[in-house]
């Protein structure tokens, strides 16, 4: 924080010199009234998350349906999602997107989507393991 004051002060002590310096000159200095622009604070979005890149893989019509259901849950519920499953939760989040979809796909589409699900979440779970195991083995666990 300190940091960036110092900077700032920099800056404003430089633009001060050469407002001083072009006035010497006779250059006029012309100062305008700048607006301020909007902040786009854009939320997690569907692609952010380790499902949305892996039903992405299942066809238009699947990722269509997924998209929708994400963008209807609220902002802390897609935040906690952008996230892999932490040990213990890879059931729960399944179900949670079995019942996110059920509604909406077909039981093929369902299944299908279901099966890519099942495969990164035992794909996360053995990089979880595989990880532990190096750690025991280097001795920081």
């Amino acid at each position: 924080m300190m940091n960036n004051i110092v900077t700032d002060m920099k800056a404003a002590v430089n633009l001060f010199k050469d407002m001083r310096k072009a006035r010497r000159e006779g250059t006029g200095v012309v100062i305008k009234q700048c607006r301020e622009l909007p902040f786009v604070k854009s939320g997690p979005g569907f692609y952010d998350t380790p499902e949305g890149c892996n039903l992405n893989h299942c066809g238009r019509r699947i990722d269509k349906a997924a998209r929708e259901a994400f963008a209807a849950l609220p902002y802390e519920e897609k935040r906690r999602m952008c996230f892999t499953p932490k040990a213990g939760e890879y059931v729960e989040r399944v179900d949670f997107w079995r019942h996110m979809l059920e509604p909406v796909l077909t039981a093929k589409e369902l299944r299908a989507a279901m099966m890519r699900l099942l495969h990164l979440y035992i794909h996360c779970k053995r990089l979880e393991m595989e990880t532990s195991d190096s750690e025991m083995i280097g001795g920081r666990a």
